[in-house]
């Protein structure tokens, strides 16, 4: 839908398959031919047709590794440690990260703090703050991100290494009613913080889908925002 005619023109290469994710889509070229060199001519002449395609923006990688490998080796490739803070997704962005071997070398851990006086105890968001905005807004994604950075900022630089912290609070299902104002299910804030950056950026998602469909939907989403932040 994005590209059409992409398909045909790469199976002038070689058969083409995707296998869709929760969040992307693999798409593998098979390619045959007589020498090495001309499968790696096969291989130029299919980059060349995807990235001058409208396709490129969405590329986050080339290979067969998952998107928590990718992070954990570019984090090590950085030098940088990074941490979430999780309220509706539970600790899934922990789960996906700590099934990849050795990333205890740039992965610090995950603050989940599901409950509001969890928030207000362990990251000091403002309880006035909670009340006033909700739990789900701009506001407190970013009061997240800034009190887990600074629970883990001391041994960033103990160990001499840049941190990156990442925070997500979103409704998984059923409508809010805030002030007024209705808050959607499916609607997330992930904060941003970072070694040397004052200002914590902040992006809004929304997403469709049942209870465990939109929390999936979150944890992927943060976990390409910290893959781009790294």
């Amino acid at each position: 839908e994005i590209v059409p005619g992409l398909w045909e023109d790469l199976e002038e290469i070689g058969a083409v398959s995707s296998l869709p994710h929760t969040m992307n889509v693999d798409i593998s070229l098979h390619l045959q031919a007589e020498s090495k060199k001309f499968i790696e001519e096969l291989k130029e002449r299919a980059r060349a047709i995807i990235y001058q395609s409208a396709l490129k923006e969405y590329i986050w990688q080339e290979g067969g590794m998952s998107l928590e490998e990718l992070i954990v080796a570019r984090a090590k490739e950085k030098k940088t440690l990074f941490a979430f803070a999780e309220s509706c997704t539970g600790g899934r962005c922990a789960a996906q990260i700590t099934k990849v071997s050795g990333c205890s070398e740039v992965f610090l851990g995950s603050l989940v703090t599901y409950d509001s006086d969890l928030k207000v105890k362990m990251l000091n968001v403002s309880k006035d703050m909670l009340r006033e905005k909700s739990a789900i807004s701009q506001e407190v994604a970013e009061a997240m991100a800034v009190g887990t950075f600074h629970h883990f900022e001391s041994l960033s630089k103990e160990r001499g290494m840049n941190l990156v912290v990442l925070s997500v609070t979103g409704l998984a299902e059923g409508d809010l009613l805030h002030g007024g104002e209705k808050i959607p299910a499916g609607r997330a804030y992930m904060g941003i913080k970072k070694t040397g950056e004052s200002e914590v950026k902040v992006e809004e998602s929304h997403f469709f889908g049942d209870r465990k469909k939109r929390q999936e939907r979150f944890a992927m989403k943060l976990l390409f925002l910290l893959l781009d932040n790294l």
